[in-house]
């Protein structure tokens, strides 16, 4: 009994060490087989139109593992609105490349890169695109000509939401307006004209009275665009005639140019002919008076100096006398 225990603990023990002694087995590497196709996906989940979508671009085998090898990639989209800021990728060392996708027009589209040197190689991912809108809203809607309005553009998405990262990184947030009022003054394109944020305030000048119209266009991505309501735009009121009355010839009195000093100047060699007023009358009168009193003295001096000459020669029987006049009687005397 004592030998049967003692044989099966030796047993034990030499399976024990025996199993100790055995190597695992060693995983096997995986050998990379040449490269056969990509991988291409999107770091996004959804895609909106106009907004930047991040593609990657991995090598890969056949049996789908990453090849390390650089490379060059083309793109093509099967949207026609889309925008590939680039058409082809750099592959890096890793295998792996990337690149920025806007899509133009909602619904399925499919994104294809295809090796530059081996056609036969390629890679393709079909994603659903959903659109996106603009609001706009427009105060006053009624104006006169010559008035500005003032224009809110906002981008939406499907669910309107405020796409609030449009052109950040350069495209989709640049805006065209036109207008039924071809006089209008519209924002100039640049700077002035993109949206901030997904939204911005623009201010809008009418010209032309009438029922006006204003259209907002995105300019990289023309399928979104938007019209606003009607605005009314009014004719300028009409200036109302003076009612004072037209002066007479008479009554009105011509204004004199002035000089370069600032005074009247003499545009005639006569001067104009006043009728006499009546305050002007008694003076006029006053003189008249003198002038005849004047007269009446002068004319009694010279009958006076007469009389004393011909009193003087007759004493003196200087003034001869005529026949008749020596028949006649003398003179009185004078009075004493």
């Amino acid at each position: 009994m004592k030998k049967t225990i003692f044989f099966i603990l030796i047993l034990a023990i030499l399976i024990i060490s025996s199993t100790m002694c055995i190597e695992p087995p060693q995983a096997k590497a995986a050998v990379i087989g040449p490269l056969t196709h990509y991988w291409v996906g999107f770091i996004q989940t959804s895609f909106d139109v106009a907004m930047p979508n991040n593609l990657i671009v991995q090598s890969k085998d056949a049996d789908n593992n990453t090849v390390m090898a650089a490379g060059t990639v083309t793109i093509t989209c099967s949207d026609p609105k889309a925008i590939l800021p680039t058409t082809t990728i750099n592959l890096l060392d890793t295998g792996v490349g990337s690149a920025i996708v806007y899509f133009g027009t909602p619904g399925t589209q499919t994104i294809t890169v295809t090796n530059a040197t081996n056609s036969a190689i390629t890679g393709t991912i079909t994603v659903t695109v959903s659109p996106i809108h603009f609001n706009i809203a427009v105060t006053p809607t009624t104006i006169t000509a010559g008035e500005s309005v003032n224009v809110t553009v906002t981008a939406l998405d499907y669910q309107d939401n405020v796409l609030t990262n449009l052109g950040n990184q350069g495209y989709g947030a640049a805006i065209e307006f036109s207008s039924t009022d071809t006089q209008a003054v519209l924002p100039a394109q640049g700077s002035q004209s993109r949206l901030i944020s997904g939204t911005r305030v623009f201010n809008i000048t009418l010209n032309t009275a009438g029922s006006q119209t204003i259209t907002a266009t995105n300019r990289d991505f023309n399928l979104v665009k938007v019209t606003s309501q009607i605005i009314t735009v009014n004719a300028p009121a009409t200036p109302t005639p003076s009612t004072s009355p037209t002066p007479t010839p008479e009554e009105s009195t011509p204004t004199p140019a002035e000089s370069p000093t600032g005074t009247p100047a003499n545009t005639s060699t006569q001067s104009p002919i006043q009728e006499p007023t009546d305050e002007t009358q008694p003076l006029q009168t006053t003189n008249d008076a003198m002038q005849t009193l004047l007269i009446a003295a002068a004319l009694a001096a010279i009958i006076t100096i007469i009389i004393v000459v011909l009193l003087t020669l007759k004493k003196t029987g200087k003034l001869p006398r005529s026949k008749k006049s020596a028949n006649l009687p003398p003179p009185p005397p004078p009075p004493q």
